[in-house]
């Protein structure tokens, strides 16, 4: 896949997702019916997490996108979600773990 790196890891379906309290402070900051939204997309991003094999494997609709390129002890990464995907929610997966971790949404800019 030209533009997109694809991270093979092992077995996902066992990944346990958690969240920090700056994701639950950043979502309780926004409307009720976005707070909502974002809160939809990211219960239905886990089970499609646990069932791919790769991230090319995920609903392209996440738009899911890494941080950054350098290997380090975490990957963080974000999904669209929200009203018109025009919110970011930020995951880091702690590298050789089976965990993740929400730990911040917000309102991406308009250019």
């Amino acid at each position: 896949m030209q533009g997109r790196t694809v991270f093979v890891v092992g077995s996902r379906s066992g990944t346990k997702f958690y969240t920090f309290f700056t994701f639950d402070d950043t979502i309780n900051s926004f409307d009720g019916v976005v707070a909502l939204d974002i809160l939809d997309d990211t219960n239905r991003f886990e089970p499609d997490y646990c069932n791919s094999r790769h991230d090319g494997d995920l609903p392209h609709s996440y738009q899911f996108e890494r941080y950054g390129d350098e290997d380090g002890p975490y990957r963080l990464c974000h999904i669209r979600a929200g009203p018109k995907r025009g919110y970011r929610a930020v995951i880091v997966f702690p590298d050789g773990e089976l965990e993740a971790y929400w730990v911040y949404a917000y309102k991406k800019a308009a250019m």
